[in-house]
């Protein structure tokens, strides 16, 4: 993030990387030390772990997302497009929390919440935790963590009436959550299909 803000003076992203960091390695500490088999299938991950093509497909896509949500804020920085009030990369850092907390109730609930797209002898369809209100938790905690990353290291100011450049979201923002949605909806179909053959039940294909 430094290298294409052109800086070491940027403190959101010194706050991005602190929040980040600091949740991601919480989370996998914790089931290091309480359910390392699970910690061994999220490390099963990437385009390389995965059978299907398309698949493979979709998760480069996502590698591709996730560093463009992370170097755009930093170019955002550098040249000033779109300054936003501070508070803003505030809340932002917040709902990334958010997000690792939803990530441990899904992975508390699901101890076979794997990186692929697969089932395993023995494993149960979860209806508690997160999953009594959302099918794939999972996948709503990583939409909050795409529409919040952006917003956490864009370029913050100090705004006044006689401010030329008003506070604003990035123009780039906005379309980080609806890019990454038909991704996740397509990621999660194979999984879909895995529960419904496990329930005796088929999928509606969205033909008459």
């Amino acid at each position: 993030m430094f290298i294409p803000a052109g800086t070491l003076d940027y403190w959101q992203a010194w706050a991005f990387v602190v929040v980040f960091g600091v949740s991601s390695q919480a989370l996998g500490i914790y089931f290091l030390v309480h359910d390392r088999a699970l910690v061994e299938r999220r490390m099963n991950i990437g385009p390389t772990a995965e059978q299907r093509p398309a698949q493979k497909f979709i998760w480069a896509l996502f590698i591709f997302g996730f560093v463009g949500f992370v170097v755009l804020p930093a170019f955002d920085h550098r040249f000033g497009w779109s300054p936003v009030a501070p508070v803003v990369s505030v809340i932002a850092n917040a709902v990334i929390v958010l997000s690792f907390l939803l990530f441990f109730a899904v992975m508390k609930s699901n101890p076979y919440a794997a990186s692929t797209i697969q089932m395993e002898e023995g494993q149960p369809v979860v209806s508690t935790g997160p999953y009594a209100y959302v099918r794939h938790p999972m996948y709503s905690g990583a939409l909050l963590l795409l529409a919040a990353m952006p917003l956490s290291s864009v370029r913050g100011g100090v705004f006044s009436s006689s401010c030329r450049t008003p506070p604003r979201l990035p123009i780039w923002s906005p379309a980080s959550v609806p890019a990454s949605a038909p991704m996740l909806t397509a990621r999660q179909r194979p999984s879909a299909e895995h529960t419904a053959a496990r329930l005796g039940l088929s999928l509606p294909t969205g033909k008459a």
